[in-house]
């Protein structure tokens, strides 16, 4: 190994909230500690869920986007920044570095963040791509503007990365253009996800479990609907979701509530715990309108729990225990499936996923983050 630590400066999506991109950046920050001082620049002024833990390993830089309140206003700042975007990532590399690696979490914006880092001498520059793209939408001019813009910004990636990777094939194709990139797939606790190790309680009713934070992407409101279908076939189900607050919820309980469905479903906040819920649940519903990869189904599958997630969930996630459903056949559809599942007397096993552990995700990472070292 190296004499010293590596530097690496991470940029984030968003901030350090609770969910899946930041979940990642956690584990690499966890699993690379020994060997890597972890910096990190966020976009939002306000705490996030991982900001106290993140500084035990390195640094957390804040630099805010556009935060007023007119839409216009934000519009326009998120087409234009790109120079001011370049502009405060050279300024961070530059008062806090040298750094032996910059890796970027920022979808198309990663094309500013590794075009600073290369003006700025940073010999190893990773574009990361998490998301897929999303489906669905119809053609507006915003969206044509958009699709030009990510376009442009593609190529800007491709000049200025040293390396490319994606949670999933399709993540890596969406954002860096067909067949350019490697995956390297999300990593998960394995020692966590042992349903050995959790308590599990006697029920009365078949439970569903939904874990995702409430927005389109997730699609709760098709979930919601698909509950409704399932409970007019058996009155012996009930639906838990985890995820946080956002204006989307509130469209979700109103559903939930005009449906009269509000004594079988329960909400729960994004902060308890995943593993309890999957051990205390008969099957995973997870019908995203788009994903990069997934990994709460493989945590699921990890616990043996039967999952059923939409056909725009990369096939990637599959190990043994995922059905995949079509959005467009509808919500009876999907609840005649999970019904299919729910009248089995289904012995529960856990898979094998070791090929998506923290430590295999760590290792691969930590070999790019090494590639500039002939000593390592």
């Amino acid at each position: 190994m190296v004499e010293r630590k590596l530097r690496v400066l991470h940029i984030a999506f968003n901030d350090l909230g609770n969910g899946g991109i930041q979940n990642q950046i956690m584990e690499i920050a966890r699993q690379t500690s020994k060997s890597v001082k972890n910096d990190i620049v966020v976009w939002k002024r306000e705490p996030a869920f991982y900001d106290e833990e993140f500084k035990k390993y390195g640094n957390i830089f804040i630099v805010p986007h556009y935060e007023g309140k007119s839409k216009l206003r934000g519009k326009l700042d998120f087409f234009l920044r790109y120079f001011s975007v370049k502009k405060s990532i050279k300024k961070v590399i530059e008062e806090n570095g040298p750094y032996d690696a910059v890796h970027s979490h920022k979808l198309f914006e990663s094309a500013a963040c590794l075009s600073a880092a290369h003006k700025a001498g940073v010999p190893v520059r990773i574009a990361h791509a998490h998301l897929t793209k999303t489906k669905g939408y119809r053609m507006t001019p915003v969206r044509f503007v958009i699709s030009v813009y990510n376009s442009v910004y593609r190529r800007l990636i491709r000049k200025h990365a040293t390396n490319m990777i994606g949670c999933s094939r399709d993540a890596a194709d969406y954002v860096f253009g067909k067949g350019y990139g490697d995956v390297v797939h999300i990593g998960i606790d394995t020692d966590k996800f042992d349903l050995l190790k959790c308590e599990t309680v006697p029920r009365k009713n078949k439970r569903l479990l939904h874990v995702g934070n409430f927005s389109v992407h997730k699609n709760q409101l098709f979930l919601v609907k698909v509950f409704s279908e399932l409970r007019k076939l058996r009155q012996d189900v009930e639906l838990v979701m985890v995820g946080k607050e956002s204006e989307y919820r509130k469209n979700v309980e109103k559903l939930i509530q005009d449906n009269g469905l509000s004594d079988y479903v329960i909400i729960k906040p994004h902060d308890v715990s995943i593993p309890y819920e999957m051990a205390n649940s008969d099957a995973f519903v997870f019908p995203s309108n788009f994903e990069g990869f997934g990994i709460v189904l493989v945590e699921a599958q990890a616990m043996g729990l039967k999952c059923f997630a939409s056909s725009e969930v990369p096939a990637e996630t599959n190990c043994g225990l995922v059905s995949y459903l079509k959005l467009e056949d509808g919500a009876y559809k999907w609840a005649q499936t999970i019904n299919g599942f729910l009248q089995k007397d289904t012995l529960r096993k856990p898979v094998d996923v070791s090929e998506f552990s923290q430590e295999t995700m760590a290792n691969n990472i930590l070999k790019i983050y090494c590639s500039d070292y002939k000593s390592i």
